[in-house]
């Protein structure tokens, strides 16, 4: 299950616009046995530093999506790249990294129709991930593509946020 990230919740003085952006991005996390990773994961980080970061990067990644810009445009090679790239139906399918705050990296999917998935945040602490984390990436990655590809998604407003329904991860 997938549920929209809204701006609102990493900011408490943020006001949203009259009339959404049609052409904003939607920024997804995955929910799995009802929580939300992305903010499992923010909730969890010890490091007073990473956690500060890891709300400021958020931040900056929704507020730009509510602009609509394309993430290329905006971004340069080193805060936005491919940080694995793998097979996925006689195709080769990227996983995208995106460095906005500190050591925060923001790992996700480009779902088409101007929508993102969030897979993964993490602290960069090595230069390059280890195979466990491009595996687990990759699996991740593979189930929220299989369900938009199978078209198991439906999406449901809830509390004026989206969740996306479908398999379970």
């Amino acid at each position: 299950m997938l549920s929209q990230l809204k701006l609102d919740f990493f900011d408490q003085n943020y006001i949203p616009p009259e009339r959404e952006n049609p052409d904003a991005f939607k920024v997804y996390e995955l929910v799995k046995d009802d929580k939300n990773l992305t903010l499992e994961y923010l909730t969890s980080l010890k490091d007073r530093l990473d956690k500060k970061n890891a709300m400021g990067a958020f931040k900056k990644l929704l507020s730009f999506a509510e602009l609509g810009d394309l993430f290329h445009a905006a971004f340069d090679k080193k805060k936005l790249h491919p940080s694995h790239v793998f097979k996925y139906r006689a195709a080769e399918k990227k996983i995208w990294r995106l460095w906005l705050v500190g050591d925060i990296r923001i790992y996700f999917v480009y779902m088409g129709q101007k929508s993102i998935v969030i897979l993964n945040t993490a602290p960069k602490r090595a230069p390059k991930l280890s195979e466990e984390e491009k595996n687990h990436l990759s699996e991740l990655a593979t189930q929220v593509l299989d369900c938009f590809d199978a078209r198991l998604v439906t999406i449901i407003k809830e509390n004026d946020h989206e969740r996306i329904s479908g398999k379970s991860y």
